[in-house]
């Protein structure tokens, strides 16, 4: 036969095991939300960042064709670029102009603006989709 206070014992154990255990899964729950919130943060200024250097390009150019062999120099330029984990796209009237040298020629996500989970080079990518109106590209 058990004592009460082996059984008092185990059941005090067992609570604060459950407790811990729903404290810390609780806790990673907040940090995953939380970075979830701060990468896409990151990829609506990165985003705005692509559309106003390339819309004040346009403009100082007003010549899309020239602007585009601007990028594409610095492009091939900057070494550091060419190892992101981001990719980008600018398309405009269903062209596309530019991309990353990791992006698919293909649209990753469809021509919508905001964030969608989408599969494409065999691996699940949060995409985030920013029309500009003034130009008319797609980022």
């Amino acid at each position: 036969m058990k004592s009460i206070r082996s059984f008092l014992i185990y059941a005090i154990l067992s609570s604060i095991t459950l407790i811990s255990f729903l404290s810390a899964l609780n806790g990673y729950r907040d940090s995953l939300e939380k970075a979830e919130q701060l990468f896409d943060s990151e990829l609506v200024n990165k985003a705005h960042l692509l559309s106003s250097t390339f819309s004040y390009s346009i403009a100082k150019h007003m010549d899309k064709e020239s602007v585009l062999e601007t990028f594409i120099a610095k492009k091939k330029e900057n070494k550091q670029a060419l190892e992101s984990t981001y990719l980008f796209q600018i398309w405009s009237r269903n062209h596309l102009l530019l991309r990353s040298f990791n992006a698919p020629i293909t649209p990753p996500a469809h021509f919508e603006e905001g964030f969608q989970d989408n599969n494409f080079a065999q691996y699940r990518w949060r995409t985030f989709s920013y029309y500009n109106k003034s130009v008319d590209l797609w980022i």
